[in-house]
């Protein structure tokens, strides 16, 4: 589910809120496997207790609105991100190639720096109009010290909070392209290398395609 729905917000849904939920099932299949041949095994640590992958915070007892934050934390950058991608099974037949098509999928959805800085990230952001503050309170205004000053001054801001989640819905046709465009590239790729691989009666290994992915 996508953080949208998950907060239940007024931000217009689009297509975007599929494919960020693509994302999602992609990484939780990765993670702890497909069918019985893939099924991630339990692991443990020193002391008996079960080790559980950090996608387990975005399906967890608890408020929406919490495994909406998780979600938002780990989608922000591509560093948080690799946390959650880096405990793919590593056990699953060519799991480096999900690997780099989720990190280009995060990319594609949250890293739209070509439309601004607004539409980057998950993190809703605070902006601050300050252009009239010297204007607001003469700096020798009688009786105030400078700290009563400055907060007379932030008193008199003006401040808009901006998601980009929401931002993003204005670009989502352009969004949308960059995505399915990138899905399209790996499934050609993954279908060369089953051809290959039928032809030649071998397999290969993901670290080998990655020139050519």
């Amino acid at each position: 589910m996508s953080v949208n729905n998950l907060e239940k917000n007024s931000n217009r849904r689009t297509v975007l809120d599929d494919y960020e939920a693509l994302i999602y099932v992609l990484t939780w299949l990765g993670t702890f496997g497909f069918s019985t041949e893939t099924r991630r095994a339990k692991e443990v640590d020193n002391w008996g207790e079960e080790i559980k992958p950090l996608i387990c915070e975005w399906h967890m007892p608890g408020s929406y609105i919490t495994i909406a934050m998780k979600k938002r934390m780990y989608l922000h950058s591509t560093d948080s991100f690799s946390d959650i991608v880096h405990h793919l099974n590593p056990d699953i037949e060519d799991i480096a190639l999900l690997q780099y098509l989720l990190h280009d999928l995060r990319t594609a959805l949250v890293d739209n720096t070509e439309f601004g800085p607004e539409f980057v990230g998950t993190f809703v952001q605070t902006v601050y109009d300050d252009t009239n503050d010297d204007l607001s309170v003469p700096v020798s205004r009688p009786g105030l010290t400078s700290f009563a000053r400055h907060v007379l001054l932030l008193k008199n801001h003006t401040y808009q909070c901006i998601d980009p989640i929401e931002k993003r819905a204005e670009k989502a046709s352009e969004i949308s392209k960059k995505f399915v465009d990138i899905l399209d590239k790996y499934a050609n790729a993954c279908r060369e290398i089953l051809d290959d691989q039928s032809r030649t009666g071998g397999s290969s290994e993901a670290s080998e395609q990655n020139d050519d992915v």
